[in-house]
């Protein structure tokens, strides 16, 4: 079997069902910003070849953060399962490394610059990734930093600031969104 078939096995497995009133944080930007359609919803997506390997490479600087933390015995939980709930809405929610006191959401840009070729700066990011932050911070009642993962391998921190007006628009886009399912 060829390598690319390996991945894509395991990248594409068996995808989770989805639900009316039930949406995970990860997807939550996108059906903000309209990349994600009321029509799309329940259809499976194969991610492709290039999408395959910035998952998996996403997934490989975390894996190796976690031995980091279990080697220098740092309590935490990695990927612990929340549900934030509001009306009839439920969303999931996974931080990726949850500790005593705050939160840790990675992430490893591929890109590093927008469609202008300006630089990205640790504001783009947390703006990019505020929705799944916040819910995180509703979820585990802690303070919530971005971990944006560079190569060669660093880990650099942002703190993301909990905003009362955006939960209020995941609020208000997942209640119209759900009520076209």
């Amino acid at each position: 079997m060829k390598i690319d078939k390996l991945l894509d096995n395991y990248v594409n497995q068996e995808p989770r069902e989805r639900k009316k009133g039930y949406f995970w944080a990860s997807d939550v930007s996108s059906i903000i910003k309209g990349y994600l359609k009321p029509k799309d919803f329940f259809n499976a997506h194969k991610i492709d070849k290039k999408g395959i390997g910035n998952v998996l490479s996403g997934q490989a600087f975390e894996a190796e953060f976690k031995k980091v933390l279990d080697f220098n015995k740092v309590e935490y939980k990695h990927e612990p399962r929340y549900e934030v709930k509001f009306d009839d809405i439920v969303i999931t929610t996974k931080p990726d490394f949850e500790l005593p006191k705050f939160v840790i959401e990675t992430k490893f840009p591929v890109s590093t610059t927008d469609y202008r070729g300006r630089e990205l700066t640790p504001k783009d990011y947390l703006k990019r990734y505020r929705h799944q932050m916040e819910l995180e911070h509703r979820a585990t009642k802690k303070p919530v930093y971005l971990g944006i993962f560079k190569h060669p391998f660093q880990l650099e921190f942002y703190p993301y600031e909990a905003s009362d007006k955006t939960f209020n628009e995941i609020k208000v886009a997942l209640k119209k969104f759900n009520s076209k399912l």
